[in-house]
């Protein structure tokens, strides 16, 4: 809502209804700063621009460029690691919002305010954690057998970063081209398959082994390699 002062300036009243945490209040500040020289002309009918291009319209492929052209991470192949046309759709998505946040762990529902106050925030499995995305899906114990495995797997020796994005900046490192080529899907299956788990676990009461994992993450891996035509049924070691 924007309404005029006593000295004929405009300012900016969201109309809260509810009390908000610390975090929200920054938010709010951060915006009423960003639009504080915004000027409105309340005879026009508010329109959507696409600041990015010259004529101001949004497009899949202007989308495309901004997020390639990004700052955020230049390091970051996202076109080869997340949007892996061998990999599924649903997986590639989970994966996207694992590296964007937005995956719905605990420590994410309790920031959105979905858990009851008091609610356990503690990883399933560890139970001494607050399940957030990097705990879960790399730094958990359990997760981390699984990681710990599959590097073996690929005599790989390795510590294991801070987050999910830092993974896959630097697990490539000293890899040929075929095990690049392989690890790209194996991130995005392990990720896939310890938040069925964790669900599993979580919803049904259900336990299973991380070794479980393991195993499926190789089948799950190879069985793509196979439908794409990149090895053959027979050369499968795990």
């Amino acid at each position: 809502m924007v309404f005029f002062n006593d000295q004929g300036n405009m300012e900016w009243d969201f109309g809260l209804s509810s009390s908000l945490d610390e975090y929200d209040e920054r938010q709010v500040v951060t915006l009423k700063h960003l639009i504080r020289h915004v000027s409105l002309d309340l005879d026009k009918e508010d329109t959507i621009l696409w600041v990015h291009s010259v004529d101001k319209v949004y497009s899949v492929a202007e989308g495309v460029r901004v997020m390639l052209e990004s700052n955020l991470d230049k390091e970051f192949d996202w076109v080869k690691i997340v949007w892996n046309k061998l990999v599924p759709s649903k997986i590639a998505i989970f994966h996207w919002l694992a590296i964007q946040g937005g995956v719905p762990v605990k420590e994410v529902l309790s920031f959105l305010h979905f858990l009851r106050d008091g609610s356990n925030d503690k990883c399933g499995w560890c139970t001494s954690e607050v399940e957030s995305i990097d705990h879960l899906l790399l730094h958990c114990p359990w997760s981390h057998n699984v990681w710990s495995a599959l590097f073996a797997w690929w005599n790989v020796v390795w510590v294991m970063p801070s987050s999910i994005i830092d993974f896959f900046i630097e697990c490539f490192h000293g890899l040929g081209v075929n095990a690049k080529k392989t690890w790209r899907l194996i991130g995005p299956v392990s990720f896939w398959l310890i938040w069925l788990a964790r669900n599993d676990f979580l919803f049904n009461g259900s336990y299973q082994s991380w070794r479980c994992v393991v195993e499926h993450v190789k089948i799950k891996v190879f069985q793509w390699l196979v439908n794409a035509g990149k090895v053959e049924s027979h050369q499968m070691y795990v």
